[in-house]
């Protein structure tokens, strides 16, 4: 098991840099050399944890071993100026992959953005975590300080090597690239697999566009309102504003659940409660307001007979076959206009539940900043 990362502390002219090592590793299994103005540690035959020339020279150095798993490197500055980073620069041309990290974050703040973009680079070509996640989101948005253009595909290079060492963020974007086709062909089965995983992550925003693809289906998915309800129903859990909607949806046409007008109520209200700019038809609340409100009729319950018309009715056949015609055209009006409620209904899940970015395109915003999402 490789060293995974360090930290360091200061006070005054003290600076001590802690690493934790893997179990039963002993003084004998590490590589160390320690000079006064530079640092190398590694296990044996493995890539150096932390290598390069120190920020300034010190006057003395020494390491301990505490516990028989943390490794303490300890440096005496010759003053008590606080330094940003530990390692400043190369050491016979390498550098470990943290430090190198840390010289990005030191030369961006600086503005310094050419010397910060290379050291994010390198950092990132030797698979460190933050690295690869940023290097993945410059691509992404683009950067006029960086001077970089917006390359999805590129993007997606580094979300897929940033997903592979576990970062949920980077799994959900790489989902999102291949379900909608963002610099890469569209691919179903590889969304889910990266939505799956940023699951995992307790990345809350993958439950929703899990469930987006079972609502949908297609592309070598199965189609599933119980998968995309079970899922909408966790992210809802957590507040979240579109799948409380499209759970909603779900229940005002019985897809995946019971249906239940009174609870699709109840949650697209509270979608809307919970982010005011969902954009949710007036037509849709009237109506499920008027059908909650709607006494459902008795299962044995026969229509009232008015006996004072048939009482009239019997003084001419004629007079009386045209009412009951009339009765009859009104009757299958009706039957006509609860069919179309009821398609209607479905259209409306179809339509507002395929995706969530219909409502926020209808705000006017770009497929770009549609897909940007939280960055």
């Amino acid at each position: 098991m490789a060293l995974q990362y360090y930290e360091f502390s200061q006070s005054g002219n003290h600076l001590t840099v802690k690493m934790f090592l893997p179990q039963n590793t002993s003084q004998e299994d590490l590589e160390i050399e320690i000079t006064n103005n530079s640092l190398r540690v590694a296990l044996k035959n493995d890539d150096p944890l932390i290598e390069g020339s120190l920020f300034e020279e010190v006057s003395r150095t020494y390491y301990t071993i505490e516990n028989d798993i943390q490794f303490l490197i300890h440096l005496e500055k010759q003053n008590e100026d606080i330094w940003p980073l530990v390692i400043f620069d190369h050491l016979n041309g390498k550098m470990d992959s943290n430090s190198e990290y840390l010289l990005f974050d030191y030369y961006e703040e600086r503005e310094e953005f050419e010397k910060a973009f290379e050291f994010l680079l390198s950092s990132a070509k030797k698979s460190h975590y933050e690295s690869t996640f940023e290097i993945a989101k410059l691509y992404f948005e683009g950067s006029v300080q960086y001077e970089i253009e917006p390359n999805h595909r590129e993007a997606l290079k580094w979300w897929e090597i940033s997903a592979k060492l576990g970062n949920g963020e980077s799994q959900l974007m790489a989902g999102n690239h291949y379900t909608f086709g963002d610099g890469c062909p569209i691919d179903y089965r590889k969304a889910e697999k990266y939505y799956n995983q940023a699951i995992k992550n307790k990345n809350r925003e993958a439950l929703f566009y899990l469930g987006r693809l079972y609502f949908e289906g297609g592309s070598g998915i199965q189609q599933s309102f119980e998968k995309a309800a079970e899922l909408w129903i966790k992210a809802s859990e957590y507040n979240h504003p579109e799948a409380i909607f499209q759970l909603g949806l779900l229940y005002m046409n019985g897809n995946g659940v019971a249906k239940d007008i009174k609870k699709a109520e109840s949650l697209i209200k509270k979608a809307k409660e919970i982010e005011p700019s969902l954009e949710i038809p007036h037509e849709m609340l009237v109506e499920l307001s008027e059908t909650s409100q709607t006494p459902k009729p008795q299962k044995d319950e026969k229509p009232e007979i008015d006996l004072t018309k048939q009482e009239e009715k019997k003084d001419s056949k004629k007079d009386s076959k045209q009412e009951e015609k009339k009765d009859s055209k009104n009757v299958t009006k009706k039957k006509c206009s609860l069919k179309s409620y009821i398609i209607g209904g479905v259209v409306i899940a179809i339509i507002a539940g395929a995706t969530y970015f219909a409502y926020e395109k209808s705000k006017g915003k770009s497929d770009d900043q549609i897909k940007k999402r939280r960055f």
